[in-house]
């Protein structure tokens, strides 16, 4: 009896597995006559979006009939029927869908465009392209494609893999770097993290120390909260590399300001605009600097006691020294694009009972 329902189980299994074979050979079989009929569709397609539409569809679908004709039968053996004819019938198809991603990225079809460099690098990683060598040529720049467009819609885990990818390629690899240092800022959830963003943009800086994007991130870092001492650090290495380096005199400067080391920073900001005579943001924080200092003298000084006539004079220099850059900050920007140099200046020509005053109150919101 038990040796009749094994019998009875085997057969079934076999006959299963017959069915699933079977199964799998006749949807390769109806997948392959539909990209046959596909292709004759594209014949007289003449619209640009319905074109590349249909050789989406034509991929796609030689793709999945390359699946199913792939699949072992009950023995194990893989013979793909299809393989052959339709890696030879689709792929001079191929740069047509990396076209279709260029076509619908210039028209912001963000979605669709990611979708044609996905399915394009899907085609170069099939077997059943293997043999189609000008695949291999475009598969930095549509990875880095679709890179760009996964970081814009938000998908970093995406953009990173893409990015991956695209640094291989010389011809993209910097670009792809950038990518790949956006989606860990964009990936900061702790201390840990924050640490292997700092190490990974310093190593790209290193590599490439006139990107202004790296430059920017790397102000961007240290100018958040705590990171004053790395802030002092990284700049004086940049000044030690290049004493000319504005930006690192610039980063110095706000270093020392925050520490409120005043005569510190004035002198920083000062190496920087002797270096750039039109800078306004060193110009402005000189001025910031020297009312800092002011403000900050005559408070400490005036705690319980009248100031002498030589404190009170010491205190009036600084606010005049604050009030010749802050005007020179407004002559360079009268219209405050850059910076809003009213409130500052409002402060200083009050407190030496400069006449303008009123003048600069009224351009306080």
């Amino acid at each position: 009896m038990r040796i009749g329902y094994l019998i009875i189980l085997s057969l079934f299994t076999v006959q299963q597995a017959m069915g699933e074979d079977l199964d799998d050979r006749e949807m390769a079989r109806s997948l392959n006559d539909q990209v046959g009929l596909l292709m004759r569709r594209l014949d007289v397609v003449t619209d640009s979006a319905a074109y590349y539409a249909t050789v989406a569809d034509i991929a796609r679908t030689a793709l999945t009939c390359d699946e199913y004709d792939s699949r072992p039968d009950r023995k194990g053996r893989v013979n793909p029927r299809f393989r052959s004819e339709n890696g030879k019938r689709v792929g001079p198809l191929l740069g047509k869908i990396e076209e279709a991603g260029f076509f619908n990225y210039r028209r912001r079809q963000n979605d669709a465009a990611l979708n044609d460099f996905e399915l394009f690098l899907k085609c170069a990683e099939s077997e059943l392209f293997s043999n189609q060598t000008q695949l291999t040529d475009a598969v930095g720049q549509a990875s880095y494609y679709a890179a760009l467009l996964a970081y814009a819609m938000k998908d970093f885990a995406k953009a990173d893999r893409y990015a991956d990818v695209a640094l291989h390629d010389i011809g993209y690899a910097k670009e792809a770097a950038e990518i790949k240092i956006l989606c860990m800022k964009a990936g900061l959830n702790n201390e840990a993290d924050s640490t292997r963003y700092l190490i990974a943009l310093l190593e790209l800086h290193d590599k490439d120390p006139k990107n202004k994007n790296y430059m920017r991130l790397l102000q961007e870092y240290f100018s958040s909260p705590g990171h004053e001492d790395e802030m002092r650090q990284f700049a004086s290495d940049e000044i030690r590399k290049d004493k000319r380096n504005v930006i690192a005199w610039m980063l110095l400067g706000e270093t020392y300001m925050r520490m409120h080391e005043w005569d510190e920073a004035i002198r920083a900001y000062k190496t920087a605009g002797e270096l750039d005579s039109v800078s306004l943001a060193a110009i402005y924080n000189i001025g910031i600097c020297y009312s800092s200092k002011a403000i900050e003298m005559r408070d400490s000084l005036s705690k319980g006691d009248r100031l002498t006539d030589g404190q009170i004079k010491i205190v009036k220099r600084y606010f005049e020294d604050a009030r010749k850059f802050l005007e020179k900050a407004a002559e360079l920007d009268p219209e405050r694009k850059q910076i809003d140099w009213a409130k500052p200046l409002y402060l200083v020509y009050y407190v030496l009972d400069d006449e303008r005053a009123e003048l600069i109150n009224g351009l306080i919101k």
